[in-house]
């Protein structure tokens, strides 16, 4: 249930970049959405929304300088490598100034994609290892 209201939250941050670029929705403002899904996801909500329907750019912005890591500690067991590209493919996702530089879906798809054929080959090595 709590997956459903972070899903109806995000609808509305979609709706402050749609009214943040005075544009309407199109498939870069549903990239937007999902980036500040993923967001939501790695950080368990913690540190990235100032309310229930904003986020806080700030430390968004101090994530991005390398100020402070985004990732929940629950996930400790992902590897650092995956969980900072996620991080930054969500960055991606979420960029105001510039929407026509934010990734396809598809691309984004691709690189999710990727990350986790990196991960099960890690792991099949590491097994072969022991």
């Amino acid at each position: 249930m709590q997956m459903v209201e972070d899903l109806k939250r995000c609808c509305t941050c979609e709706e402050t970049e749609t009214h943040y670029r005075k544009s309407k929705r199109s498939m870069k403002s549903d990239v937007y959405i999902f980036g500040v899904l993923l967001l939501k996801l790695i950080a368990k909500n913690e540190f990235i929304c100032r309310g229930p329907y904003q986020l806080d750019w700030i430390v968004i912005d101090e994530a991005k300088r390398g100020e402070r890591y985004l990732v929940h500690e629950c996930f400790e067991e992902v590897d650092y490598s995956n969980a900072f590209e996620i991080t930054l493919l969500a960055f991606l996702c979420l960029n105001l100034d510039h929407p026509d530089k934010r990734p396809t879906m598809k691309d984004v798809v691709y690189a999710l994609k990727l990350m986790q054929a990196r991960t099960k080959k890690r792991k099949r090595d590491e097994n072969e290892a022991e």
